[in-house]
């Protein structure tokens, strides 16, 4: 059940933030200062989940979809916890040990999600993660809202937010049930945008500057058709494979993004992506202003 309060002042008044811990599935050491989730407003940030029992102990040795299968439950717990549920879900991160478990990270993920409407989703492959046994952790972001499903002209909308999907850009298998975009209120959550081409090839082999820069232009194309633009990208998360490709990246993304505005940025070097010509994955959060 949700503890403890904190509240942070803004000019405009006093947002709340509650931390939500969650008996019956693992916590991490006091000492770490990690809550199951963290609940501000109508928004819950879900801390990444591994594949531990409340003891500790490894749950699905070997088999990413039974980890999976694991996380996904004390997922929902916390949701649970927090006053939201699995309707809510609107971003989805998945770090993965191996690129042979993407198949059986992706069934987990549609048993409780279900078909409809579709997720903003990132997937990437990563070294390992903190105990060697486990294969998979996956961190959601949900938004509380009316539950009310309608479709129609590539958008998706579940009551208070909207799947959308782009055309002429590369689109995930429709089995996997993974948007362009998603856009609650004035915020857009972007899936990681890699440099396939609409028909799956990968363009710009071995060049990260050439994939960096046909990503941003279909991120601008996912943004407009969530009505937003390229200013109004506040968070950027680029994954690229081997630290040799960080000036080429950078090139790229200070082309897209202009030299007169700053923007929050994280980058991280990763083991691989979906495929292995890939070099680089992007993923954006924009707010749209008035």
């Amino acid at each position: 059940m949700p503890v403890s309060l904190f509240n942070t002042k803004s000019e405009e008044g006093t947002v709340q933030a509650t931390p939500v811990n969650v008996e019956g599935i693992y916590s991490f050491q006091d000492n770490l200062k990690i809550s199951h989730a963290v609940s501000t407003g109508n928004t819950v940030y879900v801390s990444g989940q591994i594949a531990l029992d409340p003891d500790g102990n490894v749950v699905g040795e070997g088999d990413v979809e039974a980890q999976g299968d694991y996380i996904w439950g004390n997922i929902q717990k916390v949701l649970r916890a927090a006053g939201a549920s699995m309707d809510d879900v609107v971003k989805v991160f998945q770090f993965v040990v191996g690129r042979e478990n993407f198949a059986g990270m992706a069934m987990s993920r549609r048993k409780v999600l279900g078909d409809e409407p579709f997720r903003a989703t990132t997937a990437i492959v990563v070294a390992g993660l903190m105990r060697s046994e486990l294969l998979l952790e996956v961190d959601v972001i949900a938004v509380i809202g009316e539950k009310e499903y309608q479709a129609g002209e590539n958008k998706e909308r579940f009551g208070h937010w909207r799947s959308i999907k782009t055309e002429g850009i590369y689109s995930y298998p429709s089995h996997l049930k993974i948007a362009h975009s998603v856009r609650v209120g004035n915020t857009v959550h972007i899936s990681g945008q890699t440099a396939r081409r609409p028909d799956g090839t990968v363009a710009g082999k071995g060049d990260v500057e050439v994939q960096a820069n046909l990503m941003w232009d279909n991120i601008e194309k996912v943004l407009a058709d969530a009505g937003a633009t390229i200013d109004d990208i506040v968070k950027v998360f680029q994954f690229v494979v081997g630290a040799d490709n960080f000036a080429g990246m950078t090139r790229a993304r200070r082309r897209a993004l202009g030299e007169e505005r700053l923007r929050a940025v994280t980058s991280l070097v990763v083991s691989g992506l979906a495929k292995p010509d890939l070099l680089l994955e992007i993923d954006v959060i924009a707010v749209v202003g008035d």
